[in-house]
């Protein structure tokens, strides 16, 4: 029977059962950082097959030049099949776009002018508004007022000169 080796750093507040009863840590510490390299390790050779495979293929390629040949032609016409194909969904693509685009002027000129136009006319109500209170009940309570404050102090004068004598 082997004997299981527990992490020191692992303290036994930190320590939960799971349920097979085998003790696990903090789930920062269960993965230790060897997984980083190991998938490094596993990217650099999967890159070493593939660079390995494409050798190959060259090296299959050169050896044999009508096979080539026939191989070049074909990625030539599928490159065009698929150019072709790849120019039509953009034309489509653009030719909707543009009618979302007229959809959306039209749209914005039937909703949004009545909108600036209601906006206009409340703002000539409003300064209407204004022009109104101000020379039918702000500029007569202002004279008013100033009429009121003239009155006091002129009476304020005249009594002091009286009690001055």
């Amino acid at each position: 029977m082997e004997a299981v080796n527990t992490p020191t750093h692992l303290s036994t507040e930190h320590a939960q059962q799971d349920g097979a009863g085998v003790k696990t840590g903090d789930p920062e510490r269960a993965h230790p950082p060897q997984s980083g390299r190991r998938a490094a390790a596993i990217a650099v050779l999967a890159a070493a097959v593939i660079i390995a495979a494409m050798v190959g293929i060259i090296y299959l390629l050169l050896q044999n030049p009508p096979l080539t040949a026939n191989i070049r032609d074909i990625v030539i016409i599928v490159a065009a099949l698929v150019l072709i194909v790849m120019s039509s969904i953009s034309s489509l693509l653009l030719i909707i776009l543009l009618y979302r685009l007229q959809a959306l002027t039209q749209f914005l000129r039937s909703e949004l002018v009545p909108i600036l136009m209601d906006t206009q006319r409340a703002a000539r109500t409003v300064y209407g508004t204004t022009v109104f209170l101000s020379k039918s009940i702000a500029q007569p309570t202002i004279k008013a007022a100033g009429f009121a404050a003239r009155f006091q102090r002129m009476t304020q004068v005249i009594g002091r000169k009286l009690k001055t004598k």
